[in-house]
Formats: structure tokens, C-alpha cells, sequence
């Protein structure tokens, strides 16, 4: 139970918490996309991988709750390697190592800085997306 009860605080699952033996109907029916997903990545937490990958696995929740449940992931899981795939600067920008893809070409890889210094294509992404979510 334990284990549980961590895998909800990682994921931000809180507010399910007391709903832990409800019957979930087909397709996650009553729930909202972006707790199908928490949902989801806590059952692969309860299995502590090594390698962790994750393709756009939180779009449905906000970027400020997905912000937080990658740093207690990078927090409860030190070793673990993850493959990032994110459109998200905040899912990203922690990245030990990023690599940026345009029309299916690496055009570039490094650490935000990094990238934010010496990748336009990067650097245009990260603008546009300060710019939207301002």
C-alpha cells in the first residue's frame, strides 16, 4: 500500500486518493484525459523502471502539474533513465540531454542552455512557447 500511496503522490493523483476502489468504467469513463494519463504513468511507477519513456505522456494536464510530477519523478527515481518525447519546455528543460528535431532531422542537441545559445530552431520554440502561455 505504500508503494501505492507513493506512485499517487508522484503522479499527482491526490485527489483520487479516497476513490482508490471505485470501478472505472470502459475507456476511463468519468475520468478526464489528463488523469487517464496520471493513471497510467502511476501504474508504471509501481513497477520502478530502469528506463522510463514517455511520448507526450501528460498533454492532457497543464503544464505547471506536468512540471511537478516530472520532478518527482527525476526525484523518486535517480538511476532511472528517461526518454523524453515533449513539445513542453517544462517537460524538457531539466533533460540531461535534449534533441531537437525539424521535419525529421536532428538539427541539434545539448542541454537547454546550451541550445537556448547555440540552436535557432530551438531557441524559436521555447520563444513561441513563453509567448502562448503568457
Amino acid at each position: 500500500e505504500d508503494e501505492l500511496l507513493s506512485a499517487i503522490e508522484i503522479c499527482e493523483l491526490e485527489e483520487l486518493k479516497d476513490r482508490l476502489d471505485v470501478v472505472v468504467g470502459r475507456g476511463g469513463a468519468g475520468l478526464s484525459d489528463g488523469q487517464k494519463q496520471r493513471i497510467n504513468l502511476a501504474r508504471a511507477v509501481l513497477d520502478k523502471p530502469y528506463v522510463i519513456i514517455l511520448d507526450e505522456a501528460l498533454s492532457a494536464v497543464d503544464s505547471k502539474t506536468e512540471s511537478r510530477i516530472f520532478r518527482n519523478l527525476y526525484r523518486h527515481f535517480p538511476e532511472a533513465t528517461f526518454i523524453v518525447i515533449s513539445h513542453r519546455l517544462s517537460t524538457i528543460m531539466y533533460c540531461d540531454r535534449i534533441v531537437v528535431m525539424d521535419e525529421g532531422r536532428i538539427v541539434g542537441q545539448g542541454t537547454h542552455e546550451e541550445l537556448m545559445k547555440t540552436n535557432k530552431t530551438y531557441k524559436d520554440l521555447v520563444e513561441k512557447q513563453v509567448i502562448t502561455e503568457k
